[in-house]
């Protein structure tokens, strides 16, 4: 969908939701992933922009499209909360590993191990377990409590999706 976003966003962002949903087995889920992708969307230019100070050499224009898509990603879910650092770091390194070039895994990880330290240094990480998830509400599950891990934080992930 990012993807989507990336190549298309001149075009109306109603009419590309539609079409989103409207393909769709599963709306409620599609819907889910629908507004995180939307979400990250809203934060590109951000992501975008930290990640040229941080690779100069390899400006947004000149990243991949889904590794672009991949790092917009990992940056609102870090700021937003909506999962712990270190769980979004693997999640994006699995999608790096699946569908991009054998050397975008590298360039994701040194990117957004700055990109985490710089936010830890500011200030802008959220608490875990206090960012605000795409539907406004409270983030938590065993991710936000002592002794979650990113196995159960996952699991809470697939069972919210699946109420």
């Amino acid at each position: 969908m990012l993807y989507q976003l990336d190549l298309r966003a001149d075009e109306d962002m109603d009419r590309l939701r539609e079409g989103f949903l409207a393909d769709s087995d599963s709306p409620q889920l599609t819907q889910s992933a629908w507004a995180l992708a939307s979400a990250a969307w809203a934060d590109h230019a951000q992501a975008d922009a930290i990640v040229v100070e941080l690779a100069p050499d390899w400006p947004t224009p000149r990243q991949p499209p889904v590794d672009r898509a991949i790092l917009r990603l990992a940056f609102h879910e870090m700021v937003s909360g909506h999962a712990p650092p270190g769980v979004v770091i693997d999640e994006a390194l699995e999608l790096a590993h699946a569908f991009c070039a054998e050397e975008s895994p590298p360039f994701i990880n040194g990117i957004l191990d700055a990109i985490r330290k710089r936010l830890e240094a500011e200030g802008r990480l959220p608490a875990e377990g206090t960012g605000k998830d795409e539907a406004g509400e409270r983030g938590g599950g065993t991710a936000g409590r002592a002794g979650g891990s990113a196995q159960d934080w996952l699991d809470d992930a697939v069972r919210e999706a699946n109420t």
